[in-house]
């Protein structure tokens, strides 16, 4: 188990610098525990800030390594059949 804890916890740092890299070119992302970013002509928009709260919602519910598990598993199956993004999307649509 220590094995796949350092594993997980490498590519959560794998994320991070990307996600950090590569900004401008995303919309939002969540990055629990770290951080949520909304791109700045997006702040306002509740749709996109409910969305991107479900995730650290989602997160605190699971825990770190539940959440991220899951999240990558469903990440292998396409974005379109993520559970937690469908959950989000839900939530989101569910005002």
């Amino acid at each position: 188990m220590k094995w796949v804890t350092i594993l997980l916890i490498s590519l959560i740092i794998i994320i991070v610098i990307y996600t950090i890299l590569n900004l401008d070119k995303k919309d939002a992302i969540s990055v629990p525990p770290f951080f949520i970013y909304i791109r700045k002509d997006l702040r306002d928009n509740e749709d996109v800030i409910k969305h991107e709260e479900c995730h650290w919602q989602q997160y605190e519910r699971m825990g770190f390594l539940k959440f991220w598990s899951a999240y990558f598993k469903e990440q292998f199956g396409g974005y379109e059949d993520n559970e937690l993004e469908n959950e989000c999307y839900n939530n989101q649509l569910n005002k």
